[in-house]
């Protein structure tokens, strides 16, 4: 019995079709429905479901066939019917739905003709089913509140408590990196093939008291930065504050014996100069604090905010205060040179 051939033209077809399959039957794992239990109208509505079939899936429409078959087979359970699913979904590229399909057809009639043919066509599909199935990465990490980028993305559903997490990748080469402040980064290129599981443990090391900060591990810079800017700009405006005081207390005395002697002649200079020593005690004030508070802001608040892999930085890092040109500029003129700098005036 050929069942990759048959044509759904007549009843006739029906009623062969069904009375070999169930001689056929009698090792099956299930029972063969019979045509005789469809009503004559049942059994035209069959026919006229599965030639409607046929030609969508002649003219190259297998959702449409697949749609007709799935109907012909609520009315008529044969394993025929599965087959055409199988071969429908197959061409859709629903590939698990085909083996399926044609796995359930095998079962029903264990001495189809085209078995072999069949078997084959499974073994080729479950292969390619199986080149399409992602890959999984069961991630450990040390210390767990790391942060893990691959590939460039965030890996935010890292379980913090034990530092472990499993995500799905597709088949390929992937790059990791794992860095926290206080720690040496680490970075590594690993290989998934399809379908396979695979556990990588990562653990990171401590970061050398002597060794250059960077973005990426260590102790950030900027908090650093800002504090001494403002501890220096808190001694400045003591500095000035004491000048000022004294000035003040000088013209103090100068103006309480303004009619009993001449005016002295450093007077205006003295007068300046305590004008200009206040003004650089409320600027030093102001950028003390300013600079206290956004450090430690900085440092509590925003200390351990994900960094960026070193390989996707561009522009300036502030961790560093170093300058990364931007990799699309090229190799820059030396007169193309910039810098990061503070100038001011009081």
């Amino acid at each position: 019995m050929n069942y990759l051939n048959l044509k759904a033209n007549s009843l006739r077809s029906i009623v062969c079709l069904a009375s070999v399959l169930v001689a056929f039957s009698a090792h099956a794992q299930e029972a063969i429905p019979s045509h005789q239990d469809l009503s004559a109208a049942q059994q035209q509505e069959l026919v006229d479901l599965i030639d409607k079939g046929q030609a969508a899936f002649d003219a190259g429409d297998f959702a449409a066939a697949l749609a007709s078959y799935q109907d012909a087979y609520a009315l008529f359970s044969h394993p025929d019917l599965r087959y055409r699913m199988a071969r429908c979904h197959e061409y859709l590229g629903e590939l698990p739905e085909a083996i399926e399909g044609y796995e359930s057809f095998l079962a029903a009639t264990p001495d189809a003709e085209e078995r072999g043919r069949i078997e084959k066509t499974v073994a080729a599909l479950k292969e390619r089913h199986r080149q399409t199935l992602p890959a999984t990465l069961e991630l450990v990490v040390i210390p767990a509140d790391a942060n893990v980028f691959i590939d460039g993305e965030r890996v935010s559903n890292l379980q913090r408590e034990e530092g472990r997490v499993e995500v799905e990748l597709e088949a390929g080469a992937h790059d990791i990196w794992v860095g926290k402040r206080g720690f040496s980064d680490k970075r590594q290129v690993f290989q998934l093939s399809a379908a396979e599981s695979k556990t990588l443990a990562i653990s990171l090391d401590l970061a050398d008291a002597g060794a250059p900060e960077t973005a990426s591990g260590g102790v950030p810079m900027g908090p650093i930065i800002l504090g001494s800017v403002g501890v220096v700009s808190g001694v400045i405006g003591v500095v000035s504050y004491t000048q000022y005081a004294s000035d003040r207390e000088q013209i103090d005395q100068w103006d309480a014996q303004k009619g009993q002697q001449t005016r002295p002649a450093d007077y205006d200079s003295t007068y300046d100069a305590m004008n200009t020593s206040a003004t650089l005690t409320w600027a030093s004030g102001v950028v003390s604090v300013a600079s206290l508070a956004t450090a430690a802001i900085w440092w509590w608040g925003f200390g351990d905010e994900t960094p960026t892999p070193p390989a996707y930085q561009s522009g300036i890092a502030l961790d560093s205060v170093t300058f990364t040109p931007d990799p699309s500029q090229g190799n820059a003129a030396p007169s193309d040179a910039r810098g990061l700098f503070m100038r001011g005036r009081f």
